[in-house]
């Protein structure tokens, strides 16, 4: 007597059909699903380089600016309301580490705020670099706080002996832009004529050496 083997038995053409359309469904869910994902994260990474640039450049006006150095002749803080020039010190440079500064829009590279620099007592040309781009204006303010008299800000200092207590820069973005500029304020850590002799009769600075 012959054995007989059990039937096997396999999917039907319909289940087959049923489980690559739910397989289908899944897939096309998952790759969505990845795509806003990696949209989200070229917002997020776009986001945060923004933020970097805008920090990196406040940095660096806060360290510059923190130390401008005041002399006894007129010229070591100038603007015009949308532009800064001043003298500081800076680490690795030459005459006695005095460096001259200049803050303004590119006149080459529309949009692109660049400091440009050279030793305070040299007659070369200034070197450059971009400190952050997309910006529409730079404006340039002073605080000065006379006795017996409120505060106010002004758009130049004309006091050479002098820097003042508080300098404040603000950057407008061009339009569209999502960047934000927080305020500035920058404090000058000399705030007296560091050259100046002091005369023990009168109490007060007089000429420098």
């Amino acid at each position: 007597m012959t054995a007989r083997r059990p039937a096997t038995q396999g999917f039907t053409l319909i289940e087959v059909l049923v489980c690559l359309s739910l397989m289908s469904l899944i897939a096309t869910a998952l790759i969505a699903s990845l795509d806003v994902g990696g949209h989200a994260w070229q917002r997020v990474t776009r986001g945060v380089a923004t933020i970097e640039d805008t920090t990196r450049a406040q940095d660096f006006l806060r360290q510059h600016l923190s130390a401008l150095y005041p002399g006894n002749t007129g010229g070591f803080l100038l603007s015009s309301g949308d532009s800064l020039e001043f003298s500081g010190f800076a680490p690795g440079a030459t005459d006695a580490g005095m460096m001259r500064y200049q803050l303004a829009l590119s006149a080459h590279e529309p949009g692109v705020l660049e400091i440009r620099f050279r030793p305070e007592r040299s007659t070369d040309g200034w070197s450059h670099e971009p400190l952050l781009a997309g910006v529409a204006a730079l404006s340039v303010r002073f605080f000065e706080k006379l006795p017996d008299a409120p505060g106010r800000w002004l758009d130049q200092w004309s006091d050479a002996s002098r820097p003042p207590p508080l300098i404040r820069l603000d950057v407008n973005f061009n339009p569209g832009d999502p960047r934000h500029w927080p305020p500035l304020f920058i404090a000058p850590r000399i705030d007296t004529n560091a050259t100046c002799v002091f005369d023990t009769v009168s109490r007060s600075c007089r000429s420098g050496a």
